[in-house]
């Protein structure tokens, strides 16, 4: 990575997680709530974990060169799978608690063992399908030169893979970290093309969001499944997904650079330093909440654009604070978020 931060970098990554908080506020705040029809929320779904991949796979092709495989294996595992794996043991018994703790004994520690490996892969999910990408993209790096037919290769294998286990994710993300590693190592140079590419994905985006992306279309809903049945169905689905998600990176991105991008908006772009703390600690609350979540209805535009968002600065708030409080111990922050603070 360049020696300084790339303060746009930060921003981009501060209205991300913000994005990533807000749909978790409408999907966990209310338990009453059908949030998957709230069109907010299929706003964010449509690229927000998209997004957060391609910036890492632009990150990431900084680094990629100054470490062979294995040192960039090693690194990755300690930033992202050890969180990964401490944090799980919490995790497990919150979102998990019925199904153990309805077992006495014995049989309580068994399922929370069983329960804790099933979770694994699904709880934050965005750090261990990270690193294996990451590890892969190194790898073709360090032993093939970065050609893009072993990159091409690699997603096809993935697809090969059932959806179990977490590997769901990791297909749907790999072309996404692909467009950012690439689009940071060799950018378009070509201005008609950049500019078909922006005009069209104004055109796509909108129309796609607003005439077919549905909750059915999350990737929490429908496959990436290769196999029958539904192929042609699931085929379609997942092509609507990569399409919304990449013209919608390419909108929002841009909406944000040309109109939202303040250089001293130093608050938004700490919200980007923070983002893996906030990531990791707002999943906790979350899983907490969604215990007491209470039960009511509410005005749909007081419940979007007001309660939730009070939650969501909330949540974000106090995942800054206890970030800074856990890192004050190095071998603490190192466990926990991978010594990042």
């Amino acid at each position: 990575m360049a020696a300084s931060r790339n303060s746009f970098i930060d921003y981009l990554k501060g209205i991300a997680i913000f994005l990533v908080v807000w749909g978790h506020c409408i999907q966990y705040s209310d338990t009453y709530y059908n949030f998957s029809d709230n069109k907010i929320f299929l706003f964010i779904y449509s690229f927000h974990m998209p997004l957060f991949m391609g910036i890492s796979g632009y990150l990431f092709a900084f680094s990629s060169k100054r470490k062979n495989v294995i040192e960039m294996a090693k690194t990755k595992f300690e930033q992202l799978v050890l969180p990964l794996i401490f944090w799980g043991l919490i995790l497990s018994p919150l979102v998990f608690h019925k199904e153990i703790f309805s077992h006495q004994g014995t049989s309580q520690v068994l399922h929370l063992i069983k329960f804790y490996l099933i979770g694994i892969p699904n709880i934050l999910w965005f750090l261990w399908v990270l690193f294996a990408i990451s590890t892969i993209f190194s790898l073709i790096a360090d032993k093939f030169n970065d050609k893009i037919v072993y990159h091409i290769l690699a997603f096809l294998v993935l697809l090969i893979f059932p959806d179990v286990y977490g590997f769901i994710f990791m297909k749907f993300m790999y072309p996404f970290f692909l467009l950012g590693y690439y689009y940071n190592l060799k950018p378009i140079q070509s201005e008609k093309l950049k500019s078909a590419i922006l005009y069209g994905s104004f055109i796509i985006f909108p129309v796609l969001l607003l005439f077919f992306w549905t909750k059915e279309d999350l990737i929490y809903n429908s496959t990436m499944s290769i196999y029958k049945p539904n192929l042609n169905v699931n085929s379609l689905i997942a092509l609507k997904r990569y399409l919304i998600g990449f013209t919608g990176i390419i909108f929002v991105v841009t909406i944000i650079k040309k109109v939202l991008f303040f250089d001293n908006a130093k608050l938004v772009e700490k919200l980007g330093v923070f983002s893996l703390g906030i990531y990791i600690v707002q999943t906790i609350l979350f899983s907490a909440i969604d215990w007491v979540a209470p039960k009511y209805e509410i005005n749909i535009y007081l419940y979007t654009f007001l309660w939730t968002i009070i939650v969501a600065v909330t949540a974000i708030s106090l995942s800054i604070l206890l970030t800074k409080v856990f890192s004050r111990i190095p071998k603490v922050g190192n466990l926990l978020f991978g010594g990042r603070y």
